[in-house]
């Protein structure tokens, strides 16, 4: 075998695209120089590419043994981790790779990123000014620039994207950059650089959602749908647009609502994202028919795509149709055979059915790739609740790990009551919406578009000082197990990535879930409606933990309930699984959910 020239074939094969000829090269070369550090690296980016998250990691590792010193390779493997949320290991694997070669710009521009990713903003400032001292770059500075700007160094990200915008007048990601600096802080001045730019860009379809932003975060929802729509018409296929515009027809009931996802694939009737996005819409407004009806349209004219595979598969599975669930799931996992969603899906049928084993080698599969994902550490706490496994107590430790907790009241106000009656009285002016935004748990009832700890009134800041004073005192109180998805990720510092107001009204409940994006959870109670007998002993709005979604019947089992009072706040992990009963009252249920990450 000509090793050289056989690596020439898979590396071209690798960079067109022709990752099956690229695979079946770098198998050969393996098979006949195993340990080659140079096939074994480029076998793991094809693996990668492939969808092979665990092969990928393999082959990088291997690649590594063979020959440590190899910063690249490092780098790369740090990609992947830091792809999967392994942020410890991925750190790590950057170090390495700077130890060895102190200006590798694409590890210091990832850890950069990586660290956004986790809000150490100081961090990601540190390390993208690093990547940028090798060479400036758009993304490095774009990076940048949001990095400061979610500091709260609002003076040097302007800084930076008004330089930025000096060197690059017509590039579009410059316009943007500046206008997202002043989104908040000057909307105006936002709004006239984007208009500007309007008659002279090459890309009016992304100058277009950039308006609709600052219109929708003003609450001028007229403006923002107006500049939705034109982005969508310049841009059939730019989903981000139709998501936000959707939104916004969904939560203030207009007829409109999905018309733009239907008009795109009028024009573009092979795409799809268009398909895969519009069922996911109409299945999120529980139209679960005409999901079903987009996606079998979406096969027959668009291919079978394995998301839209996954997406009918889904569909069959609600409706009990479990064998031909499954083999739609296993057609969608022969061509994404990592997918975390198709694996658990996977899991949900074997529980169903009580293949307890099975689920759990799913689940497994997809642990080793993804070890902090919620979802998954969910799934698998019902498969040992199921099978007897004491690990389930350990997972799920209720009695430690859920806290109730009386929120502290600012000096200004009597005690708590009458800071929650403050708050009850301003919190419904921040919700514009008349029914609950589209995939999400909340049935009757509304919830703000912003994330609310961004709000500058002074009551949000009370509220978000007393959270963090008890968030303080529930992580001190835990113990430590570096084997355990919760406490072995406890860290000094936290940062709240989901954070926004609820308000249900009578018969408005939670659907049972968990928070995919969370670590630890948390619910403020502001304000309850105030119940008596039967209610009361039906509990009636109360918050449960343990019961599932899969609707198991006997199987299933609430293990702990709450009953929510103005002024106190539940903390438990991400995973618990939750949902709340419902309640009939005229008085409505105020309530300011938050979701908390390791920093």
């Amino acid at each position: 075998m000509n090793l050289a020239q056989n690596f020439e074939q898979a590396q071209n094969a690798f960079q067109t695209g022709d990752l099956w000829t690229a695979s079946r090269v770098c198998d050969d070369m393996i098979k006949h120089s195993p340990g080659h550090p140079d096939v074994l690296h480029l076998m793991a980016l094809v693996s990668k590419r492939q969808g092979k998250i665990h092969d990928a990691e393999k082959n990088f590792r291997a690649s590594l043994k063979s020959k440590p010193k190899q910063p690249a390779v490092l780098s790369n493997l740090g990609n992947l981790l830091k792809q999967n949320k392994r942020f410890t290991e991925a750190d790590k694997a950057y170090e390495r790779a700077l130890r060895w070669m102190p200006g590798l710009t694409d590890a210091w521009y990832n850890r950069g990123l990586m660290a956004i990713d986790q809000g150490r903003w100081e961090k990601a400032i540190e390390y993208l000014e690093k990547a940028k001292s090798q060479g400036v770059s758009m993304n490095t500075e774009l990076a940048l620039i949001s990095a400061h700007r979610e500091a709260g160094h609002l003076e040097e990200a302007q800084t930076l994207a008004d330089n930025l915008l000096q060197r690059f007048p017509s590039d579009v990601r410059a316009v943007a950059a500046v206008a997202s600096t002043r989104r908040k802080s000057d909307p105006d001045a936002a709004l006239d650089l984007l208009k500007n730019e309007l008659d002279r860009t090459a890309d009016p379809a992304a100058i277009h959602y950039e308006l609709g932003l600052v219109h929708s975060n003003q609450k001028n929802l007229d403006e923002a749908i107006n500049h939705f729509e034109a982005a969508v018409r310049e841009r059939p296929e730019m989903i981000e647009a139709h998501r936000s515009l959707n939104e916004i027809y969904w939560q203030q009931e207009d007829d409109r609502f999905l018309k733009s996802y239907r008009d795109a694939i009028e024009t573009n009737p092979t795409s799809p994202p268009l398909y895969h996005n519009l069922a996911a819409a109409l299945i999120s407004s529980e139209d679960n028919k005409g999901a079903e009806d987009v996606l079998i349209e979406a096969l027959s004219r668009a291919g079978r795509q394995q998301h839209l595979v996954h997406g009918l598969a889904v569909q069959k599975l609600k409706k009990g149709e479990l064998d031909t669930a499954e083999q739609l799931l296993f057609e969608a996992l022969q061509a994404d055979p990592d997918n975390r969603t198709f694996l658990i899906d996977c899991a949900n049928i074997d529980i169903i059915n009580e293949r307890y084993e099975r689920a759990e080698k799913h689940l497994d599969h997809a642990l080793r790739i993804y070890p902090y994902n919620q979802e998954l550490w969910a799934y698998k706490g019902i498969v040992w609740r199921l099978t007897g496994d004491e690990r389930h107590e350990w997972l799920n430790d209720y009695d430690r790990l859920l806290k109730v907790y009386e929120l502290p009241h600012p000096q200004e106000f009597e005690n708590t009551q009458a800071f929650m009656a403050a708050l009850e009285e301003l919190l419904p002016t921040l919700h514009t919406a008349t029914r609950q935004p589209l995939d999400q748990s909340v049935r009757n009832g509304t919830q703000t578009f912003e994330f609310l700890f961004d709000n500058p009134h002074p009551l949000i800041r009370s509220l978000k000082r007393a959270v963090e004073a008890m968030l303080a005192d529930y992580l001190g109180s835990m113990p430590r197990d570096s084997k355990h998805p919760f406490y072995s990720r406890i860290r000094p510092a936290t940062r709240f990535t989901g954070n926004w107001s609820i308000i249900l009204r009578s018969g408005g409940y939670h659907t049972n879930h968990i928070h995919p994006f969370g670590w630890l959870s948390c619910c403020n109670y502001i304000a309850t409606p105030k119940l008596k007998g039967k209610a009361r002993r039906d509990r009636a709005g109360w918050i449960k933990f343990g019961e599932t979604s899969l609707q198991l019947g006997k199987r299933e089992n609430v293990a702990a309930a709450i009953e929510p009072k103005p002024g106190n706040l539940v903390f438990f992990p991400s995973y618990f699984w939750h949902g709340t009963y419902p309640f009939e009252s005229e008085e409505p249920r105020m309530t300011v959910p938050c979701d908390i990450d390791p920093a």
